[in-house]
């Protein structure tokens, strides 16, 4: 196995509702992607192209706040169908899927009472 492999099998490793790993360098390039053995895509192949360009935005976006909160730990994304986690590693940036019913209990609830208050 390739170091990346490991790399990849030591994150599923970590929880088992991870659905995907997927690794970018800060050039915009995909280092690795890959789905947990037995979980389908929710995106078709095409859209593969947006993975190697959206974690760095995302991160780099946040980090425009660093000098003022600190260091960046975590930029998270809620779907209806998965939610995204993207955490900076040196030179990359790791973008973890999670299935829908994991839950931040913050976010959960701020977004249910944000649904209420704006209807």
């Amino acid at each position: 196995m390739s170091y990346w492999d490991n790399t990849v099998e030591s994150i599923f490793a970590l929880d088992k509702r991870i659905r995907s790993v997927v690794i970018t360098d800060m050039k915009y390039r995909t280092v690795v992607s890959r789905m947990r053995r037995g979980v389908e895509s929710f995106t078709p192949l095409d859209a593969e192209s947006t993975v190697s360009i959206v974690p760095r935005i995302m991160i780099e976006g946040a980090q425009k706040l660093e000098s003022y909160l600190g260091a960046i730990e975590t930029v998270s994304t809620r779907y209806k169908n998965a939610m995204l986690v993207f955490y900076r590693a040196g030179e990359y940036v790791v973008m973890l899927s999670f299935d829908p019913s994991v839950e931040t209990p913050f976010h959960s609830k701020l977004a249910s009472d944000l649904a209420r208050i704006l209807h």
